[in-house]
């Protein structure tokens, strides 16, 4: 393999741009994860590009307000010249509704999917990193949750200080590379997942007669915003002839927040009250916090300057969430205090289990 000498401050190119903002969602074009798939009984190298995310709706409680704010509902356009990263799936780290999360070790780090790899680029230098594959039926709920991500940058102090890092939504559909190889592609964590990974929905399911849907399919007012709508993951359905794989690729996160940690560190409820508070400076709510959506933070060198200390959690599982408009008084009033009172409010841990906040 063909190599290029790393580049004078480069270690930081992946983590930082010239001004020192941290671009992690913007450092890479495309992924190759060695150990998702196999051919004829052979593994095969996957090679996905940076896919556009979802944009949602907005919510409110002001129905007849008209709400003009247009800045920041848009996707992210696709890096043209990021890295290409190669991968090697890991350890199984846990399952839910829409996806499965997979430890990664890095390999390499190369200028393009082609290119040379580059000698001398520290891997130490990233974070653990985890690879979040969604099941085939939900490629639409990842692609949301990329958004959030978007909407929750490092340059304002949300990832790797609220949230995890997130390295965007890669995607590749399975049609093309099977027609190329002459023979069907596995994904070996939806083989392991076995029914609990269907290709298509089941006649007559919630599913089957909506698609993949989110919060803001039904009932949200339309106020003239077109990103949602004209986005291509908005008629996107699954298909067992044509499947899908998707993947976030983020920054691996501890251990999940505990009943025992409820009951024993009062001051890890003030920290997550005041990860609820970050939430709503950027106009969002998570509206799905349960203990497994709040995992421990590996790294707590950054300190959050709206808080002034270095959160010891971070939130995950953005595909439930929703964004209100940050100039709108009268959406950000009640829908903020309502998030960090109904937390704090609590007298036991029975609410952690899906109350939308």
């Amino acid at each position: 393999m063909s190599s290029t000498a790393i580049k004078p401050g480069f270690p930081e190119v992946i983590l930082r741009n010239e001004t020192g903002d941290l671009t992690a969602i913007l450092a890479l074009s495309s992924v190759t994860i060695n150990g998702m798939a196999f051919s004829s009984g052979s593994e095969i190298p996957l090679e996905l590009s940076r896919s556009i995310s979802f944009p949602a709706n907005r919510k409110t409680y002001c129905r007849k307000t008209p709400c003009d704010e247009r800045d920041g509902w848009a996707s992210l356009p696709l890096p043209l010249q990021g890295l290409h990263l190669e991968l090697e799936l890991g350890d199984l780290v846990a399952e839910g509704r829409t996806s499965v999360v997979y430890g990664a070790r890095m390999i390499h780090v190369l200028e393009n999917p082609n290119g040379p790899t580059i000698t001398g680029f520290p891997v130490q230098a990233l974070p653990s990193l985890c690879i979040k594959l969604a099941k085939p039926t939900f490629c639409r709920s990842l692609a949301r949750e990329a958004w959030f991500y978007e909407r929750l940058p490092e340059d304002q102090n949300y990832q790797g200080f609220v949230i995890p890092r997130c390295y965007g939504l890669f995607t590749v559909p399975l049609q093309p590379l099977s027609i190329s190889l002459g023979s069907d592609i596995k994904i070996i964590p939806w083989e392991m997942l076995g029914t609990r990974a269907p290709f298509e929905y089941p006649e007559g399911s919630e599913g089957w007669r909506y698609g993949d849907h989110l919060p803001d399919d039904f009932g949200w007012p339309d106020d003239g915003r077109r990103d949602k709508a004209d986005s291509p993951w908005n008629e996107w359905r699954p298909s067992a002839s044509l499947p899908v794989v998707s993947v976030l690729i983020l920054e691996r996160l501890g251990e999940v927040y505990s009943q025992k940690e409820f009951h024993e560190n009062p001051r890890s409820m003030i920290d997550i009250a005041d990860l609820i508070d970050d939430l709503s400076s950027a106009a969002i709510s998570h509206d799905d916090l349960k203990y497994n959506n709040v995992l421990h933070a590996t790294d707590q060198s950054f300190v959050c300057p709206r808080h002034q200390y270095a959160h010891a959690w971070r939130f995950v599982d953005f595909d439930r969430s929703a964004r209100w408009g940050k100039n709108m008084e009268c959406d950000a009033a009640p829908m903020t205090k309502v998030a960090r009172m109904s937390f704090l409010e609590v007298d036991d841990d029975d609410w952690f289990w899906g109350i939308p906040l």
